[in-house]
């Protein structure tokens, strides 16, 4: 019941791609000879209980131990360079993730689908980037996690935006205190100047102010946030990226300010209760992104955009705006 031992011969430089996939085996023993394991590595070895890779592997490919679903121990190497997407997905055992410095950049997608999983997750000094391929935004997880406590070192220079908004369990959010790049404010990730907010843990809040001197809101930084129904936007912000508030399906009214310069296309995507937007910028902010879309692209009804009554008829004369429903704030 415990699986078949299989030792790999040393001298062995790689593993190939789907090498020991869907086998029964419990136990692998990895040679330091090497070097590479192949994508679909382990894929649903549903026997292996823990591995101990060699710190002579550099190389790890895209969904090695996906769906490894009985996996409770595994030691990374300390050489790995990168971590490929699905690596972990529906590694469900695991609980503790232990990223080592030699590893650079990780794909968000490497534990998406490991919601009920990874209860820790410690990124050590020398990792700088968790990234989605051709993609600003991105999630950690795809649904909701149990996520309990992460660690940020101070290498890490680049974060997705939006990339916690899973983690409803998540207790403890630390980023070292001398991480050059980023900060938290009572639990949200800020970039260091505290000028762009890039990802808000938790998406079951019903409530939140942005802080004061914000500038920048992250690509889909309250994406399907379906409990969100105040949201306090400080005078201070000027840019609000792509599909920022995209799915806030309990939204029914927001104001924005009048610093605001550039707004995304699909902000408001699926808001389905929204009514009115407060608009106080006296120039019509520039509409961004996928030309394809526009700043509301769901179904075909009214939004009052409600903007300074000087201003309408900027509005109504700028091509991006005036297919909306522009009316004077009283």
């Amino acid at each position: 019941s415990g699986g078949k031992v299989y030792k790999v011969l040393e001298g062995a430089e790689e593993l190939g791609m789907g090498a020991f996939m869907e086998s029964d085996v419990g136990e692998i023993i990895l040679p330091e000879s090497l070097k590479s394991i192949g994508e679909d590595c382990f894929f649903l070895c549903l026997k292996l209980r823990q591995l101990i890779m060699p710190d002579s592997v550099t190389k790890l490919g895209r969904s090695s131990f996906a769906y490894c679903h009985f996996l409770e121990k595994l030691h990374l190497s300390t050489s790995l360079e990168a971590i490929e997407s699905q690596t972990f997905n529906g590694c469900v055992s695991l609980k503790r993730l232990d990223v080592p410095g030699s590893v650079k950049t990780i794909d968000a997608s490497a534990i998406a689908w490991n919601e009920e999983g990874f209860e820790e997750i410690i990124l050590h000094e020398g990792v700088e980037v968790i990234t989605v391929e051709n993609s600003k935004m991105g999630f950690m997880f795809g649904r909701q996690s149990v996520l309990r406590k992460i660690y940020i070192p101070s290498t890490l220079k680049y974060l997705t935006t939006g990339i916690f908004s899973n983690c409803t369990d998540l207790e403890s959010l630390v980023i070292a205190e001398n991480n050059p790049y980023f900060k938290t404010v009572d639990g949200v990730i800020y970039t260091r100047d505290g000028k762009e907010l890039v990802a808000v843990p938790d998406r079951s809040r019903e409530d939140f102010s942005i802080a004061e001197g914000t500038e920048i809101i992250g690509e889909g930084c309250f994406w399907q946030f379906c409990r969100l129904r105040n949201i306090h936007i400080p005078s201070t912000v000027r840019i609000i990226e792509c599909r920022a508030f995209d799915s806030c399906m309990s939204l029914k009214e927001i104001s924005l300010p009048e610093s605001l310069e550039e707004i995304g296309t699909r902000t408001f995507d699926t808001c389905d209760r929204l009514k009115t937007i407060m608009l106080f910028a006296k120039q019509p902010p520039r509409i961004s992104g996928d030309e394809n879309h526009n700043l509301i692209s769901f179904c075909e009804r009214e939004v009052d955009i409600l903007v300074p009554a000087a201003s309408v008829n900027l509005y109504l004369s700028d091509s991006k705006w005036r297919k909306w429903n522009i009316k004077a704030m009283a």
